[in-house]
């Protein structure tokens, strides 16, 4: 375990200090951790506020963008796809849209959808096994309105939709014959842990707890709405964590409501889910090793705030320990990270024509080539995450996928030529340098440069490339203007891709 000291902070708010100065550095560390990065006008207009000033403002703004808007297709069934002729098919494309507006709200919107991408791996479900594009955008949905509300609520909604109702079998639950799946990970990974401060009777008597519902016509693909069937449920006395009552499984949320299973959960182990969850939290936002005492903290804030989330996210952000400089460079960036985040911080669109699709369609390919399919996590415990990112398979594929992507970037069917052009001329207040303009990119890029000075060497000669004379630049008749200037450019971030350091958040 870390131990908190110095070098690490508290959870007291960050106040800026000669020897722990708001710069860019910072305001980059804070949007590479909440989202994709930022290019380089939002990053300086960050460090131009106080960073309290400008969390609430991210946090703010992630509590009232609005959910992504429900398409056409939202409660089509059986019929309407069967009526299309080529049903799986349109079903495919209907939730991969979902995963396109998914990411272009997240490089937009940063924090709302870091943490619905968050949610998505902690309450995982895999489409394959519901096999329903109307469930995947009502899953999609929960998570997206709760990712910073109320985590009683969240957690209670979440197991009725029918994307979860299949893939874990709760609908598959009834009376005399109770399926165990959905009670476990109830407790296991959605809640507390495991072998957190539960037994096996506990849970299945939590399965008898959870009977009744079903999904509608069984030969059809299980299409249409979640229902609870009174005759499907176990009305029997249950003792669950040494309590004996009727429990159930209720259609709406009452969080005054004893009998509801969920809030029976919470009001029982409320210590052990709230160190959970914080502990969940603090792996997303911080590092994959915890500090105790920091998530002791947020467990506290949790439970006072009656587990809101906004609350400990917002006290995690602007703590001290967040903007630790141990912590700058530290969590391996997920694929979705890494392809994003690059264009991001040079200010490209994601969503500029290539090759009759787009950037961002091609992003989605690329990072489920190496392990981050949205909607289609491994398994119901998600993406293992950090190191399993860079096996050897993975990472030659984001190298040769990196380089493919930034030699995309100079089709001239894009506008990407002069956005890279633009953003090395305002990073380096438009210098014929080729030393300083390397440098300020490897920088701005990577959460903490090179590690030694041959690195930017070989930068640099990546950058100059063999095609151009040196004489060019060493006489400065060389320039960003140059016609060659942004495959230079595209050339350099494709080498700084390939580096350890960029694979670092």
């Amino acid at each position: 375990m870390l131990t908190q000291n110095c070098t690490t902070g508290s959870i007291a708010p960050y106040t800026p200090s000669s020897s722990q100065p708001w710069n860019r550095q910072k305001a980059q560390h804070l949007y590479r951790r909440i989202g994709f990065a930022a290019p380089l006008a939002t990053v300086d207009a960050a460090v131009n506020t106080t960073p309290s000033i400008l969390i609430d403002q991210i946090v703010d703004q992630a509590i009232t963008t609005p959910v992504m808007p429900a398409p056409i297709w939202e409660n089509w069934g059986f019929d309407e796809y069967d009526a299309i002729g080529t049903g799986a098919t349109i079903q495919r494309q209907h939730v991969n849209d979902i995963r396109i507006a998914w990411m272009t709200s997240l490089s937009t919107y940063g924090l709302r959808d870091k943490l619905t991408v968050f949610w998505h791996d902690h309450f995982a479900t895999i489409f394959e096994d519901y096999g329903a594009a109307p469930h995947a955008y009502k899953y999609f949905n929960i998570l997206q309105r709760n990712s910073l509300g109320n985590f009683k609520a969240f957690v209670h909604e979440v197991g009725l939709t029918p994307a979860m109702l299949l893939f874990l079998d709760g609908a598959f639950n009834v009376v005399g014959n109770p399926n165990e799946n959905y009670a476990r990970e109830l407790y296991e990974l959605f809640t507390m842990g495991v072998n957190t401060n539960y037994t096996e009777y506990d849970i299945e008597q939590t399965a008898r707890a959870l009977t009744g519902w079903r999904m509608p016509d069984p030969n059809f693909g299980y299409w249409g709405t979640a229902s609870f069937e009174e005759d499907r449920h176990d009305n029997g006395l249950k003792t669950i964590f040494g309590v004996t009552a009727n429990f159930k499984y209720f259609e709406t949320y009452d969080p005054n409501n004893s009998l509801d299973i969920i809030n029976h959960l919470f009001a029982q182990r409320t210590n052990e889910i709230a160190t959970y969850i914080c502990t969940k939290l603090y792996q997303e936002f911080v590092h994959p090793t915890v500090d105790e005492s920091i998530v002791n903290s947020l467990a506290s804030t949790f439970i006072s705030n009656n587990f809101e989330i906004e609350p400990v996210v917002r006290q995690l952000l602007k703590s001290e320990h967040f903007f630790s400089e141990k912590f700058i460079g530290t969590k391996i960036k997920s694929p979705i990270e890494f392809y994003y985040g690059l264009f991001t911080q040079c200010g490209l669109d994601i969503n500029s024509p290539i090759y009759g699709n787009t950037f961002n369609e091609y992003f989605l390919t690329d990072s489920s080539s190496v392990g981050q399919k949205l909607f289609s996590p491994p398994d119901v415990a998600g993406w293992p995450g950090h190191r399993v990112w860079v096996s050897s398979d993975r990472l030659i594929s984001r190298w040769a996928s990196a380089t493919e992507t930034m030699r995309r970037t100079n089709v001239q069917e894009t506008n990407q030529v002069e956005n890279l052009r633009s953003f090395a001329k305002n990073l380096t207040n438009n210098s014929n340098d080729p030393t300083l303009i390397t440098q300020a990119i490897v920088d701005f890029v990577t959460p903490n440069g090179f590690e030694n000075q041959g690195q930017y060497d070989a930068a640099l000669t990546v950058f100059k490339t063999s095609w151009i004379s040196e004489n060019y630049y060493t006489q400065g008749l060389w320039n960003l203007d140059w016609d060659e200037a942004p495959n230079q450019i595209s050339d350099l971030l494709a080498f700084i891709s390939s580096q350890p350091v960029y694979q670092l958040n």
